[in-house]
């Protein structure tokens, strides 16, 4: 696991040791690392079964319902138009480190056309034009029909993933998410 910021890292320890391993110290040791690295460069090419790519992005809902520290903020304008291609840069860097046959699945936060499916077209794009990797995208329309019980999908908008709308009164949403599978 890796988290470029110190405090979402502890985090993550924290949510490690809380519910996945408080048995046995030494399974988690050897099973599990946590860093604390620029993800665009990390080295590890080829070597991860499954990659969870959850991008810093707008943050919509917090960018509407806080002021503290919020994106949108005028002098935050540069930050926010870079924001897209710090998300492409990631996510083909998790192409690059899943092996043949490997899961990266890509997140937001945001209603942002550009930083959903356009970041993944533009890192699918550069990914064919500098490499020799095939990347399927998969369609989870089946497997998320249960969860629609629960969330709203804006439906026939998505080329690649999957959008879900936000919805108040039951403290959720927005949020997005692409399954990519590395075929060769």
């Amino acid at each position: 696991m890796n988290d470029l910021s110190l405090s979402r890292a502890n985090r993550l320890q924290k949510v490690v040791q809380e519910f996945l391993f408080n048995s046995d110290k030494k399974i988690a040791d050897k099973a599990l690392r946590i860093t604390c690295d620029d993800g665009r460069g990390i080295e590890d090419i080829d070597l991860y079964n499954k990659i969870l790519v959850d991008v810093p992005c707008t943050t919509d809902r917090h960018s509407v319902t806080e002021d503290d520290n919020n994106i949108f903020r005028s002098d935050r304008l540069r930050e926010r138009i870079k924001i897209p291609d710090l998300q492409s840069a990631l996510l083909i860097s998790a192409l690059n480190l899943v092996k043949v046959g490997g899961t990266v699945v890509y997140s937001t936060c945001s209603l942002s056309p550009i930083q959903n499916d356009g970041v993944v077209n533009m890192a699918l794009k550069t990914v064919h034009e500098r490499t020799s990797k095939k990347i399927a995208i998969i369609d989870m329309t089946k497997a998320l029909e249960p969860t629609k019980v629960m969330f709203s999908y804006r439906s026939n908008v998505m080329k690649f993933g999957h959008q879900i709308v936000p919805y108040l009164p039951d403290n959720y949403g927005p949020m997005y998410c692409c399954k990519l599978v590395r075929l060769e």
